[in-house]
């Protein structure tokens, strides 16, 4: 699916692709570690990616055209993560 800044295929990790070039490889369980919906952010301290080993991202909902609505194996689906947050994230998570 094409995006105003690259494409995303869904699979284990899901793999971002920027108009830059960029390539992100990120796994469900870093995402799922990183989600930005107000009751994860309140958690603390954060729960480490090991906590959603094997969390994946099932789907996913567009969000206007700054953000993406993950569907994680796990039943969350909250939390939008904007492109601007996903580029700050590794190539490789």
């Amino acid at each position: 699916m094409r995006f105003l800044e690259g494409e995303l295929l869904l699979g284990e990790p899901l793999v971002l692709t920027w108009a830059n070039g960029r390539k992100q490889r990120l796994t469900g369980a870093f995402l799922r570690s990183r989600c930005p919906c107000e009751s994860c952010k309140l958690q603390k301290p954060r729960p480490e990616p090991a906590v959603f080993m094997g969390v994946t991202v099932d789907g996913f909902e567009p969000v206007g055209r700054y953000a993406l609505q993950l569907h994680f194996s796990d039943g969350h689906r909250h939390g939008a993560f904007s492109f601007d947050l996903l580029q700050t994230f590794p190539d490789e998570a």
